[in-house]
């Protein structure tokens, strides 16, 4: 009986938040797609139509990320923060843009991505002062289920450790452009949340698990699911040997009578 009863907590769980869902899904998935990464290109294909004249290396690399996708680590450790760039050149790729900055203020880029990390060139370090490690962007789709092979919409896909992600939809299919190299999380409540590695992977399904521990701190009340703590009225147990004690039509009723019986 302990097993129906889990059972039946996790049907209510599952279908209380489906409600919510639908309202919200189409949003988050538009909000989703409009949020996914642009597809990275070099820095030797994007060109900037900006001039510079007596500005910081901070303000050069904030105009740069406006006018790109480009986003800027600097490793501020040896950079000379006081120096002042000038260069009124327009219309240049944004290569054209570092390579030059790399002369005046003794820096060396390193793009992954759109990415570009800063760190000052050392006097006895040889090579290019701008490299990149260009990792091209991959299209991943699947569809994730729950316990039962049943589609979950509202599921969370999402690239680890930033916010590029999708929501499954009602079918609880999703699309999402991410780096080959890159691992997603999947999360949704009620479940475990669980992190895969893309590779070359294109297709990606999953069936996600119930997760015992959030629903034992679940309670059913007459208007959804609430978490036990988060209750300020009273709230009646019934054990299984009670239940097994009186017949009843269905569960509900049984509860009802027992939980009534005990106040």
């Amino acid at each position: 009986m302990k097993c129906r009863l889990l059972q039946l907590i996790t049907m209510i769980t599952k279908y209380s938040f489906y409600a919510l869902i639908m309202l919200c899904v189409f949003t988050d998935v538009i909000v989703a797609s409009e949020g996914v990464a642009q597809k990275s290109k070099s820095v030797k294909e994007v060109y900037i139509s900006v001039g510079f004249n007596e500005t910081t290396l901070k303000e050069v690399f904030k105009e740069i990320e406006k006018e790109t996708s480009y986003q800027f680590t600097i490793n501020e450790k040896g950079i000379n923060k006081s120096l002042k760039f000038t260069s009124p050149v327009k219309n240049r790729t944004v290569a054209d843009l570092l390579t030059e900055l790399s002369r005046e203020a003794n820096l060396k880029f390193r793009q992954v991505n759109n990415n570009i990390g800063v760190s000052r060139l050392k006097k006895n370090e040889y090579g290019d002062a701008l490299e990149i490690d260009f990792l091209a962007d991959v299209d991943i789709s699947g569809k994730i289920t729950d316990e039962n092979g049943e589609g979950l919409p509202g599921a969370s896909v999402v690239q680890t450790g930033t916010t590029n992600g999708a929501t499954t939809n009602l079918d609880g299919n999703y699309k999402l452009s991410l780096p080959e190299e890159a691992s997603i999380t999947i999360s949704f409540v009620g479940y475990v949340a669980q992190d895969i590695i893309v590779g070359s992977q294109s297709t990606i399904d999953v069936q996600m698990a119930v997760d015992a521990t959030q629903l034992e701190e679940l309670v059913v009340v007459g208007y959804g699911v609430v978490k036990k703590s988060d209750l300020t009225g009273s709230v009646g147990q019934v054990k299984s040997k009670e239940v097994n004690a009186y017949p009843a039509t269905n569960v509900m009723h049984l509860l009802v009578r027992q939980v009534l019986g005990s106040v």
